[in-house]
């Protein structure tokens, strides 16, 4: 029964509990928050660790579509408490979510739109880092490899197209 395991019981209040995928990754990141992860981390909710388990699995399948509004009401805490743990937990583990200009385009339904987006990050990229001196340049690659960058480039030219502000923001915040 799902309420002898808090995973499946996680799972199946996400509507994920058939993704057998889903489930054995979430299980493999659910042992390496155990063994990791200081448990006192986990203390915004009851369930917060079982749920990051299932938030980390689902990232690292590349999967779009993750609300973190209904993983904190399922985790037994606040957003801003989810989130924080969410990222003290990447940080423990060394996880960095990826993030690719087709991932972008998939969330925000603008495809067309992800070569133009390549172009500009190309370009932004190479002009930026040239700016730098020697030392500079590889702190500066190690910046521009965080995923706010591309999502930054991908706003951008969102409004360039003309998309609007609302449909864009509505899948970021």
């Amino acid at each position: 029964m799902s309420s002898e395991n808090p995973l499946i019981h996680c799972l199946d209040r996400l509507h994920l509990k058939d993704d057998v995928q889903l489930q054995q990754r979430a299980e493999y990141f659910q042992r390496q928050l155990e063994s990791n992860v200081p448990k006192k981390v986990f203390n915004a909710g009851p369930n917060c660790k079982t749920v990051l388990a299932i938030h980390m699995a689902f990232e690292s399948l590349s999967r779009a579509g993750w609300d973190n509004r209904l993983a904190a009401q399922l985790a037994g805490c606040t957003k801003r408490a989810y989130e924080n743990t969410v990222s003290i937990v990447r940080k423990t583990l060394q996880l960095q979510p990826t993030v690719t200009f087709e991932s972008l385009g998939v969330t925000f339904g603008c495809t067309i739109m992800v070569s133009h987006v390549q172009k500009l990050w190309d370009s932004f990229s190479t002009a930026y880092i040239s700016q730098m001196s020697g030392a500079q340049r590889r702190t500066a690659q190690q910046e521009l490899d965080q995923p706010a960058w591309k999502g930054a480039v991908f706003y951008t030219c969102a409004k360039a197209f003309g998309v609007s502000e609302h449909f864009i923001c509505q899948y970021i915040f």
